[in-house]
């Protein structure tokens, strides 16, 4: 399946066979028609949501003028209400100060005539009752006059507080929601007042009270006052006099609910908030705002909008009620609200991309033929570039008789390709082997002369020459590790490589290998830890193979280390396998290289390793004969903290 993906890949990024005939012939009526259809589906979509987000506007302008009319009412009730008890206020007043005079007339008429009938413009008229009983009595007129103005004093209260209590009552009954109204002259001060239910808390009084000196100055509508967990809306205006202030049940059934329930909406699809700008508060009260409060916060009155709640998009638009404060917010869920919509355009949606398939498809059908043949042919050519030469490209399925020689031209020269890399791979490797067996035997006798110079075997050298003998020796060392190193390679990619497996003791190879090391650790300040086990741990490998191995992994562990770093060698039973770590705490390994790390010739491209001298053979050799002696190798590395390597022996045959 990759060999067949590869080609295609990179033929959709290149002015394929088939990309040309798509472009030049199905390409421009297909998107022609795309165009026609997309632009039809987004005119319904555009069309059906101003439909529906214009019904909603509709009903919130409807219930905003119903209630800006209840309002107007309420303000207009209120102001009269606050005239006529001033009239009767005032009528009442005239008729006392009318009252006073008379008595005191009266008074000083009797007081010098004892004949009360001649007083001047019947000035005792008022009190004629109270001195005919005295009279009758025998007591006395002025006592009697006295009394008179008493009783007419009481009566004129009386009929004055009831004509008083008979307007108020008349409102309150109109409006049962009311739980105060209160007539204030123009100094603030009481003139009359009506109460129903409980007291109002000291908070809500005092906000009342404030409320009614503002509308002194400038009418106060609509305004939310909390008592508690009571909510209350105030209503106050300015009259000739002073004020008039109603306060009212926010959440009585007979305030905002008939204008509210009226709102001509389907209760099932749409609801109906009348919330308030400056609170928040809303009618009917929410268990969450998040219905309203987008609307009210992110939105002027009159706009569109659109937001999310609880996951659920809404449409939703509002509208202001009169002067106030207040607006009606009328929301839908979209998916109810452009339900039938959606039914729609999913049937549009299948339908534009049935015709669109099928369109394609018809289409297609007249060079898809050719072009796989094509396809073919290019895919089996890049394969070839990139080495799969043993890939064969099938001459069956090609539409034509020259597509079939082709093809068969191209498989019999990959066959001659690889069979003429096999011939120089093969003559490569036995050079190689050849050459390094030839070049280890003279190495082997340069190395053990210059050994003999180095250590004063062969006479005295100065310090010169000594330098350039140990400078000769380690060069010819590395040399011949190199050598050794190509025809471990050698024999391992020919498939001459023997493995002698057998039984050995784990802790006796390490240690001896950590042995060997030691003197180069020192040098280099580096720690070398392993612990022994107790008892014999025993391995399945072969032993010069695992000296070799870890050879590598303890000279690297101290070759990449930093001063007074450390490696510590560990080992572990799991199952039927011996798990054997080294961790050192050097240069670590780059993230973006860690996938090179055993391939042939590689070493890490870094400024901390410049000077670090290697072939880049030793871990690819190390996994190699790690896997032939039956386990794994794997490690991990962080770049500048050091790297662990781990691998696996069987512990049985």
């Amino acid at each position: 399946m990759l060999k067949i993906l590869t080609p295609i890949k990179q033929l959709i990024h290149s002015p394929s066979l088939q990309m040309r005939f798509l472009l030049r012939v199905l390409l421009p009526p297909f998107l022609l028609l795309l165009v026609l259809c997309v632009a039809a589906y987004v005119f319904i979509s555009s069309t059906v949501r101003k439909s529906e987000l214009d019904s909603l506007g509709r009903a919130a302008v409807t219930t905003s003028a119903k209630l800006d009319r209840e309002f107007a009412i309420r303000q207009t009730i209120l102001r009269s209400t606050g005239a006529e008890l001033f009239a009767t206020k005032s009528e009442y007043g005239d008729k006392r100060t009318e009252l006073d005079h008379d008595y005191a007339a009266c008074r000083a008429f009797i007081g010098s005539n004892a004949k009360y009938t001649a007083a001047p413009d019947a000035v005792c008229s008022p009190f004629y009752a109270q001195i005919a009983v005295a009279k009758a009595n025998g007591t006395g007129v002025p006592q009697a006059v006295d009394s008179g103005y008493a009783v007419e004093v009481q009566d004129q209260s009386t009929l004055e507080q009831k004509a008083i209590n008979d307007r108020l009552s008349a409102v309150t009954e109109y409006f049962p929601e009311t739980s105060k109204l209160l007539v204030v002259d123009k100094i603030g001060a009481t003139v009359s007042r009506a109460d129903s239910g409980k007291a109002l808390s000291e908070a809500a009084a005092k906000r009342i009270d404030e409320l009614t000196k503002e509308a002194l100055k400038e009418p106060v509508e609509a305004q939310l006052v909390q008592d508690g967990d009571l909510r209350k809306i105030v209503f106050a205006y300015p009259i000739d006099q002073g004020a008039v202030i109603a306060v009212y049940d926010l959440d009585n059934a007979k305030f905002l609910y008939p204008s509210w329930k009226s709102a001509p909406i389907d209760n099932a699809k749409a609801y109906v908030v009348v919330a308030d700008e400056e609170s928040g508060a809303g009618y009917p009260q929410l268990n969450g705002s998040a219905l309203y409060l987008p609307v009210l916060r992110g939105s002027k009155a009159g706009e569109q909008t659109s937001f999310t709640s609880s996951g659920i998009e809404y449409l939703a638009t509002s509208e202001r009620i009169g002067q106030s404060a207040w607006r009606v917010i009328v929301a839908s869920p979209s998916a109810i609200a452009l339900g039938a919509l959606a039914s729609g355009q999913i049937i549009a949606v299948g339908i534009i991309g049935l015709l669109l398939v099928s369109f394609l498809l018809v289409g297609s059908l007249f060079v898809r033929r050719t072009v796989d043949s094509i396809l073919g042919l290019v895919g089996g050519a890049v394969l070839f570039s990139t080495g799969e030469l043993d890939h064969q490209i099938d001459t069956v399925t090609m539409s034509d008789k020259e597509f079939s020689q082709l093809a068969e031209i191209m498989n019999n020269m990959a066959k001659k390709i690889q069979e003429a890399e096999a011939e120089i791979d093969q003559k490569n490797k036995e050079f190689i082997s050849v050459a390094t067996h030839e070049i280890r035997a003279p190495l082997t006798a340069i190395i053990g002369n210059l050994s003999m110079m180095v250590d004063d075997g062969m006479g005295t050298l100065d310090d010169t020459a000594k330098g350039l003998t140990t400078t000769a020796y380690t060069s010819t060392v590395r040399l011949r590790d190199l050598v050794n190193e190509l025809l471990d390679i050698a024999r391992l990619e020919s498939g001459r490589a023997t493995f002698t497996i057998e039984q050995i003791d784990i802790g006796k190879a390490i240690s001896s290998m950590v042995e060997l090391q030691r003197t180069t650790a020192i040098e280099k300040g580096i720690t070398v830890e392993y612990v022994p086990p107790a008892q014999p741990v025993m391995a399945m490998a072969d032993k010069t193979k695992l000296e070799i191995v870890l050879t590598n992994f303890i000279s690297n562990g101290i070759k990449y280390n930093r001063p007074n770093g450390s490696v510590t060698i560990s080992h572990e039973i799991k199952g039927q396998t011996i798990e054997i770590t080294i961790r050192d705490t050097g240069l670590g390994i780059p993230q973006d290289q860690q996938a090179k790390m055993f391939q042939k010739f590689f070493r890490v491209e870094h400024e901390d390793r410049a000077k670090v001298q290697g072939t880049g053979l030793g871990m690819y050799v190390t996994k190699q004969f790690i896997e032939g002696m039956g386990g794994r190798l794997w490690f991990e590395s962080v770049h500048g903290e050091g790297t662990a390597f781990h691998f696996t022996l069987p512990t049985k045959p």
